[in-house]
């Protein structure tokens, strides 16, 4: 895989299927030997490409990130939308703007509204707060 990552456009397949196949071993140095940073860049440079940290996380945790994510907004939605119709001034209307355009009760309607107001309730650029990503390259 050292030698695929020195290629211009190494082959995203082979080092998915063989990232799979090496965990165990990864899993195993990391454990017993405690590598540095600078020793594991070294041995396994796929494993500092984005992509394959999130392949990597899955791997390690043994569940569909995207599906524990989504979990986790769901169980937070009731709560913060609580928070959310609490709040008054400046925040509170641009809260309160928030809600009105969210017409359906569906989840990722739902889903939507919270991840929207939570830059709003923190403080912080909404334009600035998320990264997008294209999900489908990470699965």
């Amino acid at each position: 895989m050292v030698n695929e990552m020195q290629k211009k456009n190494p082959n995203d397949s082979f080092i998915r299927k063989n990232m799979n196949i090496t965990f165990a071993l990864r899993r195993d140095e990391v454990v017993k030997d405690k590598p540095d940073i600078s020793q594991m860049v070294q041995r396994w440079p796929v494993l500092f490409i984005e992509s394959q940290v999130y392949l990597e996380f899955n791997r390690f945790v043994g569940r569909n990130l995207k599906e524990e994510f989504f979990g986790v907004v769901d169980g937070l939605c009731p709560n913060l939308m609580k928070i959310f119709k609490r709040k008054k001034g400046r925040i509170g209307q641009q809260l309160a703007e928030l809600l009105q355009q969210t017409k359906s009760t569906e989840p990722t309607a739902i889903r939507c509204l919270v991840l929207r107001g939570l830059p709003v309730i923190l403080g912080d650029d909404a334009s600035m707060f998320f990264k997008s990503s294209s999900l489908s390259n990470l699965y």
